[in-house]
């Protein structure tokens, strides 16, 4: 466990001068968790541009590497301008909420690490590449280009296994058997910008306390060692810090969630359909804003775009006469959608309980469009692929649709906590309104 918690650590200090830059308005929570999530990008940036150029990895290499960069964003840190956003006075509400938090997220670091990481794609694709990476001291595109490796899908994007390597370097060796820290500090790491943004943008140290906790049970991911839980916290963060940036006319924050939203592209194939939403809703919420909203994400991610054109890999859902399969399906959409609603939620009381409190306060739809307008694009794309899967369609909807719901369920969730908050904040201001005209007649 010593070297997992060493590298977060280190991950997290290495971001520290990268988050102040792009946005030095985040307070100690949110940057906190921005710094280890960029720090986590910046070590998969390095060590997949050494694989690209020959360079084998190696401490001195790596952590140098690491170290160089972190140091050259001092200087622009230093200068970065920015109002900080003032932190509220917590309350009794907000502080118990905030130990409920605390509780849950220590029950979950129990969960995550009871054991190595159980799963079968961690055994077979994210497990598995890392350490053939880390054997190979580098990504080993000839692994990756085998045909018989198919099953490791050489098409997912590397960030989480090269974290993964991360780890093995400073230990000096591959061993998985505490990697299920790394789940659980990237739900730290999200919690902490959600705690922040939520408070922020209520006005509330109780909604963004009890928001949270909310939030908690999407963000501890039950896929222990997958990608799922990586994605959710850099698309999730990446999106609620552009969405203020959006609607407060922000530069910083628009560009700090765009590179969020490209690490979640790093990570998982479904980050990059993250990014493509994002920015056709940036056309329609905020035209001038959408360079600013894709390109840094874009910038983020080509290096491994590259390297997948390199290797010619391809994306098993798309092989083989995708757009027959998808016509064929829609052709008769009954069937096709009773197939779609067979499939099993993850925690269904969050999804009812924010249907409806979006259904209670409308303008929160309007006021949120930016992150309903992603949700509702990147649930089409998942609708899309479910149309045109090679593999049998129920199977893939059994084997998937809890993963894939909570991708979007972060982004459903947030909207809903902040139409709760401006719902109370609205019968909180008719309640001393009332008790003001009381007071006049009297």
């Amino acid at each position: 466990m010593t070297a997992a918690l060493l590298a977060i650590s280190i991950l997290t200090v290495a971001g520290l001068p990268l988050a102040t830059w792009l946005e030095p308005s985040l307070g100690w929570r949110a940057r906190t968790g921005v710094s280890f999530m960029l720090g986590a990008g910046v070590s998969t940036l390095l060590m997949l541009s050494l694989s690209l150029v020959g360079i084998s990895w190696s401490p001195a290499v790596v952590l140098g590497g690491v170290a160089l960069v972190a140091c050259a964003c001092v200087p622009l840190a230093r200068r970065a301008r920015g109002e900080s956003s003032t932190t509220l006075r917590a309350t009794p509400l907000s502080l118990g909420a905030d130990a409920a938090t605390f509780l849950s997220l220590g029950g979950y670091a129990v969960f995550a690490t009871l054991a190595r990481p159980w799963e079968w794609d961690f055994w077979a694709i994210w497990g598995l590449k890392a350490k053939e990476f880390f054997l190979a001291r580098g990504v080993s595109f000839e692994f990756l280009a085998r045909p018989d490796n198919f099953f490791a899908h050489p098409d997912y994007p590397p960030l989480l296994s090269l974290v993964y390597d991360f780890v093995a370097i400073l230990e000096g060796r591959w061993d998985d058997r505490w990697m299920g820290v790394l789940s659980v500090a990237f739900a730290v790491a999200m919690l902490a910008v959600m705690r922040e943004e939520l408070e922020r943008q209520s006005g509330s140290p109780v909604i963004g306390a009890a928001g949270t906790l909310a939030l908690s049970g999407v963000a501890c991911s039950a896929w222990v060692g997958l990608g799922e839980g990586p994605l959710v916290a850099l698309a999730s963060s990446g999106l609620v810090i552009m969405s203020r940036g959006l609607r407060d006319d922000a530069p910083r924050a628009i560009a700090a969630g765009s590179v969020l939203l490209g690490l979640s592209a790093l990570t998982k194939n479904e980050g990059l359909s993250f990014v493509v939403a994002t920015a056709v809703v940036t056309v329609i919420v905020s035209r001038r804003r959408v360079l600013l909203a894709a390109l840094p994400a874009a910038a983020v991610v080509a290096p491994w775009l590259v390297a997948r054109v390199m290797i010619a890999a391809t994306t098993d859902v798309f092989e083989g006469g995708f757009v027959a399969r998808f016509t064929e399906r829609l052709s008769s959409p009954s069937a096709f959608f009773e197939t779609l609603a067979g499939g099993r939620f993850e925690r269904p009381l969050f999804w009812l309980i924010a249907l409806v409190a979006l259904m209670l306060h409308p303008p929160a739809a309007k006021r949120q469009r930016f992150l309903i307008g992603v949700a509702l694009l990147q649930a089409l794309s998942y609708i899309a692929v479910y149309a045109g899967t090679l593999n049998d369609l129920a199977s893939h909807v059994q084997s998937s649709f809890g993963r894939v719901t909570s991708h979007l369920a972060p982004l459903v969730g947030i909207v809903a906590i902040l139409a709760i908050g401006a719902m109370l904040k609205t019968d909180h201001a008719v309640v001393v309104e009332g008790k003001v005209d009381v007071g006049h007649e009297r």
